[in-house]
């Protein structure tokens, strides 16, 4: 956090920032606040999944749960829990 009294070396002492933080008034400074990085988007999130009907099915289908012994656990327990959907 920046201190009232001291002035940061990037801003001019002759600007009128500069002298509003001398004073201590960040009211009127709206982008020295703590959370004013907070609306920026530094990075792009989100993209990471690009699906695929065969993947799914191939690891996640009914095939394939009823393959392996845990996956026909997965079938069972749907199953007694009433889940209209068993597996993708």
């Amino acid at each position: 956090m920046i201190q009232p009294n001291s002035v940061p070396s990037c801003i001019p002492a002759a600007s009128g920032v500069a002298s509003a933080l001398a004073q201590g008034s960040t009211a009127t400074l709206p982008f020295l606040t703590p959370f004013s990085g907070a609306s920026q988007r530094r990075y792009v999130r989100g993209i990471d999944y690009q699906p695929s009907v065969r993947k799914r099915k191939r690891s996640l289908g009914f095939l394939a749960r009823s393959r392996s012994r845990t996956g026909r656990k997965i079938i069972k327990r749907r199953t007694l829990k009433g889940r209209w959907f068993l597996t993708h």
